[in-house]
């Protein structure tokens, strides 16, 4: 009994100087009487009369534990602030050529070749003056003017079909000179194109 009193009356002692030692070792004497042994006691080991006793501090780890039961879900939390914009993304890599297009209907058959044809009279008083487009030829456009003396071209427009068998272009023109002053220069012009 007086061995354990004596043991416990040192271990208070060893534990504050030695708080990072794994293993408590002590000498007994024959009377009972124990004192700690070790670095920075006043001996480091038992005398031959006595004898050596020593335990660990710590006892060995144990077997791994079994897994606890799953906790309780939490509350949800509130809705965060809304972060700053991001940056602003790279470029994406360049997508894979589209497949061909079907091929479109054929169109209808285009004008080909054209021509520009004049008719000048020397006109003494104003009216109509025309410029036939060649046999199968047909006119896109024209227009008229007045080269020499004084008048004014009132209107110019496609020769109308039901008044004349050939496909051309008139212009109807006004003379404002006096008769004394001679005749004046009419111009009509077409541009023709082949139909076919």
């Amino acid at each position: 009994m007086l061995v354990f009193v004596v043991v416990a009356l040192f271990l208070g002692t060893w534990a504050y100087t030695q708080a990072e030692g794994q293993q408590i070792t002590m000498c007994v004497k024959k009377s009972g009487f124990v004192y700690v042994v070790g670095q920075d006691f006043r001996r480091e080991d038992c005398k031959k009369t006595d004898s050596l006793l020593s335990w660990n501090t710590a006892g060995q780890q144990g077997p791994k534990g079994d897994k606890g039961d799953a906790g309780l879900q939490g509350i949800q939390g509130e809705i965060g602030p809304i972060g700053p914009k991001g940056d602003k993304g790279s470029d994406g890599e360049q997508g894979i050529q589209g497949e061909a297009g079907l091929q479109g209907e054929k169109g209808d058959t285009g004008i080909s070749g054209y021509t520009i044809v004049k008719n000048t009279v020397i006109a003494t008083d104003g009216g109509y003056i025309k410029a036939f487009c060649p046999l199968g030829m047909v006119p896109t456009g024209g227009g008229g003017y007045i080269r020499k003396g004084g008048g004014i071209v009132n209107d110019s427009h496609p020769i109308d079909p039901s008044e004349d068998d050939r496909m051309g272009w008139q212009i109807n023109f006004t003379r404002w000179w006096p008769v004394d002053l001679g005749p004046i220069d009419v111009t009509v012009y077409a541009i023709c194109v082949n139909t076919n």
